[in-house]
């Protein structure tokens, strides 16, 4: 009898010829393998982006430098200008020391220079160095700072509100009117309470008074610290208006200091005698600098307050009466100021920008910059404040960069960037940038969000994040140079990091890590002598639109570069008799090399019964189907991980087979 071939002998088998050669769109999870873009990956543990989309395994870190002589609760950098040789870099940080904090610092690693400190060891410390200046923030201690030129630190310290003055009056004989003067006393830093009124009884309103004639003077002792004093003037206890201002004298043997009114000068009715001492200084969470003095939030005391300064030689000034002071952000509203950055506004003019914390991840972005108002003979320079558009606060003051010409920072469990658009005039546009991995986001411990760091690292910025941890515990990397690709997660935990660069010319992207000083090296294969695990996970392939097509796979082909260390691929599927993916088959490559250059060798002794060829810069593997693999497939899954000291770059993977025609999976 003749046989003959069924319907499904009978058919052509269309080939499947498919590779995989670049992951562009970098790590994504939002949707499940087999919907996954072809250029993304599902898994990057411990791994990079490289070239033109090409993965990696990320480089480990070595200890950098004289390691710290206590906890560290603070870190950044700071140059010294040296005359006739080239800038001095220097790294800075907060030590407790015997229960204090202490401020040490070295240079390209050196041993540690304790300057002293009694600091609050319990609370984070944030560096700035302005006008020669290091300041010293944490939201607990007065202000301070590290004085680079005389290498000593300095504390802000407040002065006495003057005594009561004395007040006499010439040519105003009568009692029409009782007049209140009051005077405080100004330094480098703010301005102390009003004093106590003295009373002046006098025959005629001050606006009338002959000027060549008719004047008070007020007089009244020096306070040990002043650069000035204030004349307060009004009639009503409280509201006395700002008269004038007259320098401390600079005569050792003056005690008194004299003022005199003969009504020549205005009265500024928008600043009133003050009640509270600041010439303590603001106790500041988070400052920031600019060339137009710094810029402060997290005053425990005024929650709502950003203060700023003086600029130039003056920076760190915060005195209303020298180029500083303070303006409250949504006084009494549901979000609370809690970082500034310079930045601009939608239209591109210089403006700070302040981002603050509501309730669950929400917030608002608010511009300041300062405006000249005319008050009849007098022009007032004022802090204007204007709400942005949008809820796009933050948690995490650390964790806000800016690059690429615009602010990245983390609001809650999203990310967001503001910046402009060209077809959006005059405002900023915040965009979400996790939209990719939103259930990653969902992870984030936000009780623990504000630690949270952040650091622009040319082309890409990394944060380290709590993730479903109380502290920082993963480095996440967004790579807005190729088009906001993820890579994610390191693990690796990050307290602090910073950017050094050495004497050399050298950049060290350093961290802080269990208290050690690590940096990222590329010639290092394991963190501070410890493996790390790597996972890099492809795409589903499927073999039509409906992902149930049974395809015969021949052969899987991979092409890894510079291969180092034990390296596994497993190969994952949906066969004929599987309900779900489960691993098929696995192989191990062990290259007994190292990466020295790109020429080749022969294939070297590998035990296991499939041909793989490694040399100094490639390694290529293939895995023929048979009956581990399964000859029929619906879904296909590649996947390299590593749990040793390995290395390795992804070039490509090449999947060959046939599909069947009309067989689906679940068919009988």
């Amino acid at each position: 009898m003749k046989t003959t071939k069924t319907n499904r002998q009978r058919r052509t088998k269309p080939p499947v010829n498919i590779a995989l050669k670049e992951w562009s769109s970098g790590y994504m999870s939002f949707v499940d393998a087999i919907r996954a873009r072809k250029n993304c990956l599902l898994d990057m543990t411990n791994m990079e982006l490289t070239q033109d989309g090409i993965p990696q395994v990320r480089p480990g870190t070595t200890r950098y430098g004289t390691q710290p002589l206590g906890e560290v609760i603070g870190v950044s950098t700071f140059i010294k200008v040296v005359p006739s040789t080239a800038p001095e870099h220097y790294v800075i940080t907060m030590q407790v020391i015997n229960g204090k904090g202490h401020v040490l610092y070295n240079r390209d690693g050196g041993q540690w220079t304790d300057v002293g400190g009694t600091y609050n060891p319990h609370r984070q410390v944030q560096f700035v160095q302005e006008n020669n200046r290091v300041y010293i923030s944490n939201g607990s201690d007065k202000m301070s700072y590290f004085d680079i030129k005389e290498n000593k630190l300095v504390d802000y310290t407040s002065i006495q509100t003057p005594a009561k003055p004395t007040v006499s009056a010439k040519g105003l004989d009568g009692a029409t009117v009782t007049y209140r003067i009051r005077v405080s006393a100004n330094n480098t830093v703010g301005e102390t309470a009003a004093s106590e009124a003295a009373l002046v009884t006098v025959g005629s309103y001050r606006n009338s008074w002959d000027p060549n004639t008719q004047y008070i003077t007020v007089t009244f002792p020096k306070v040990a610290g002043a650069t000035s004093y204030n004349i307060y003037f009004g009639t009503v206890a409280g509201e006395e208006q700002y008269l004038g201002n007259v320098p401390q004298p600079s005569e050792a043997a003056t005690a008194t200091v004299k003022f005199v009114d003969n009504n020549r000068a205005a009265l500024n009715p928008y600043k009133k005698a003050p009640e509270g001492n600041s010439t303590e200084g603001p106790v500041i969470t988070f400052l920031s600098a600019t060339n137009d003095g710094m810029y402060g939030v997290g005053d425990m005391k005024d929650r709502y307050r950003l203060w700023y300064s003086a600029a130039g030689d003056k920076a760190g000034n915060f005195s209303p009466f020298d180029g500083g002071g303070w303006v409250d952000i949504n006084y009494g509203g549901d979000s609370i100021p809690v970082c500034a950055k310079p930045f601009r506004d939608g239209q591109g003019k210089y403006a700070v920008t302040i981002l603050t914390h509501g309730s669950a991840g929400t917030g608002d972005l608010y511009h300041m910059s300062f405006v000249d108002q005319a008050v009849g003979d007098y022009t007032i320079t004022y802090p204007s404040i204007l709400r942005a558009n949008g809820q796009s606060g933050t948690y995490s003051p650390l964790a806000v960069v800016e690059a690429n010409n615009s602010l990245y920072y983390p609001t809650g469990r999203t990310f967001k960037t503001t910046g402009s658009k060209a077809q959006l005039i005059n405002i900023l546009v915040t965009n979400n940038i996790t939209d990719t991995i939103q259930p990653d986001c969902d992870k984030l411990n936000l009780s623990a969000l504000s630690r949270a760091i952040g650091l622009d690292l040319d082309g890409r910025i990394a944060w380290c994040l709590p993730v479903g941890a109380d502290k920082n515990n993963e480095i996440w990397i967004y790579d807005y140079s190729r088009n906001g690709a993820w890579t994610l997660r390191w693990t690796i935990s990050a307290d602090f990091m910073w950017k050094y660069e050495d004497s050399s010319g050298a950049t060290h992207w350093c961290i802080v890590s269990e208290n050690r000083i690590l940096e990222f090296n590329k010639s290092a294969l394991d963190d501070d002598g410890t493996p790390f695990r790597t996972r890099l996970s492809l795409p589903g392939v499927t073999f039509d639109d409906s992902a149930l097509q049974m395809a015969s796979i021949d052969m899987v082909r991979w092409l890894l570069l510079r291969p180092l260390g034990e390296i596994s691929v497993n190969i994952y599927g949906i066969g004929e008799d599987n309900e779900e993916t489960v691993l098929l088959t696995t192989r191990k490559i062990t290259p007994a090399i190292s990466a020295t250059g790109w020429d080749d060798t022969e294939w070297s002794t590998i035990e296991w019964d499939y041909p793989l060829k490694a040399s100094t810069s490639r390694a290529k593997g293939q895995l023929p189907s048979n009956e581990e693999v399964g000859e029929i497939l619906s879904q296909l899954q590649v996947e390299f991980s590593t749990d040793s000291r390995a290395s390795y770059a992804l070039n490509s993977v090449f999947i060959t087979g046939k599909v069947i025609p009309g067989l689906y999976q679940g068919d009988d």
